[in-house]
């Protein structure tokens, strides 16, 4: 790993004598070593290590990956996003132009005289500035009624961890919270966690391995992993790409899986996951690192009832 990685359009350079070493950034947990990473570097520097799994044997070395892709790879799409003024909107001649059916140099290995390609193409972007012009009557979206939810409790000698992540912009810091109860309700433990700067799925999938860290510390055998973040749960479930900015973390969460002898994942909708939400958003103020709660704290109580009495929730709300 490079601090160029780290640390995005900016270059870290650290002058050291002959005589001074750095200390090894890692505590014996396992974990960064905030002290000692903040002796060294900057704090936007810090929170962007403390994103980042810490390296062991069994994760291999680094890759190179494309940042501006969504999972790593290169692809002449996202290059050409890169250059544009704004990235985020849709480039429909682009795609008319890529996707023709006289492009087939690419996707038949046949040369096309470039006069037809250009005359072609000039017709489609003509036709895609037309079409924008026109008047778009949008959509009525469609609303779900009656939908009422709540909190599911476990079934017996089974733990369910509720984990959750948070991400505030402002300060472009991640958290994540989670809760650990059993059949009767009872609350066993909860966490939060600040992840440093991140995104909001790194910040969710860092809910659920500090959630099975702390299963396996207090040698939990039988739990439920419940999430309501649909793409942290695919990624748990199908996998991603080697190149992807999440592999490290899926990586982490199979290795940590298979030290507990009976784990399910479960996704729920957000109005059932109100008590790690706020866990979560309490890992913003707190410093970087883990902190454990072993009783309920007073912020969370009020939540904690509702879910006692199997209170429902109204769906968007």
């Amino acid at each position: 790993m490079t601090y160029r990685q780290w640390i995005r359009n900016k270059f870290l350079g650290l002058q050291l004598g002959s005589k001074i070493r750095p200390a090894r950034p890692i505590c014996n947990a396992g974990g960064w070593d905030e002290e000692k990473l903040k002796e060294w570097l900057p704090e936007e520097a810090v929170g962007r290590i403390f994103a980042i799994t810490p390296p062991s044997p069994w994760k291999g070395s680094d890759c190179i990956a494309w940042e501006p892709s969504s999972d790593g790879t290169f692809s002449l799409k996202t290059a050409y996003n890169s250059f544009k003024e704004d990235p985020s909107l849709p480039d429909q001649v682009f795609k008319l132009a890529w996707n023709w059916r006289g492009n087939k140099l690419v996707f038949e290995g046949v040369i096309t005289h470039p006069t037809k390609a250009m005359m072609a193409i000039k017709a489609c972007a003509a036709e895609t500035l037309n079409a924008t012009r026109r008047e778009i009557v949008p959509r009525r979206p469609n609303f779900i009624a009656n939908g009422l939810i709540k909190w599911y409790p476990p079934p017996k000698n089974v733990t369910k961890i509720n984990v959750d992540g948070s991400f505030f912009s402002w300060n472009n810091i991640a958290a994540c919270g989670g809760i650990f109860r059993d059949y009767l309700d009872r609350f066993i433990k909860g966490f939060s966690f600040n992840s440093g700067s991140c995104s909001i799925t790194h910040a969710e999938l860092w809910g659920i391995i500090k959630g099975i860290q702390i299963a396996i510390i207090n040698d939990l055998h039988d739990v439920i992993i419940e999430t309501d973040s649909q793409v942290a749960f695919n990624f748990v479930k199908d996998g991603v790409h080697s190149l992807h900015p999440c592999a490290p973390l899926i990586k982490d969460i199979r290795i940590l899986a298979n030290r507990i002898q009976h784990i399910n994942w479960s996704h729920t909708l957000r109005e059932a996951n109100s008590l790690d939400d706020l866990l979560a958003k309490k890992g913003q103020e707190l410093p970087f690192n883990l902190h454990i709660y072993d009783v309920p704290p007073l912020d969370i109580c009020y939540a904690l009832s509702l879910d006692c009495f199997r209170t429902f929730r109204l769906r968007g709300s």
